[in-house]
């Protein structure tokens, strides 16, 4: 076997080794259940290098499950609207956080207001799967 013949012998077996060992990627996946009674608008949901959109979600409804591409958190910031204004509720440190361990989670989220400020509380995290 010539030189060159071997060279692409060996690069088409390495390139086929390391399609083998690339496993397809499971995603999280989130939903949001609004557990206050008033609607949330434009809803977000932001993680470190991923945000996950659910746009509004009326009282008491369940949104159906979308990708979370680099995980779902224990907690995460949101950007909503409230009375027609865009809101940025940031997370103060993401330091040492990972991403949950499983493939289905719930944020049960409320609504708070006073006078013209809101924000968005999460009342607890379910894995679902």
């Amino acid at each position: 076997m010539t030189r060159s013949l071997r060279a692409a012998a060996c690069l088409w077996l390495s390139a086929l080794c390391i399609s083998c060992s690339v496993i397809d990627p499971v995603y999280s996946t989130l939903r949001v259940h609004n557990a206050g009674s008033a609607p949330l608008v434009a809803l977000s949901v932001l993680f470190p290098e991923s945000s996950v959109d659910f746009g509004d979600i009326p009282a008491g409804a369940t949104t159906a499950y979308r990708v979370a591409s680099r995980g779902v958190y224990s907690y995460g910031a949101f950007r909503f609207t409230y009375n027609g204004s865009s809101i940025v509720q940031p997370v103060i440190d993401w330091v040492g956080e990972e991403p949950l361990k499983g493939q289905r989670f719930t944020y049960n989220l409320e609504l708070t207001t006073n006078g013209t400020n809101a924000g968005i509380i999460l009342v607890s995290v379910t894995k679902d799967r």
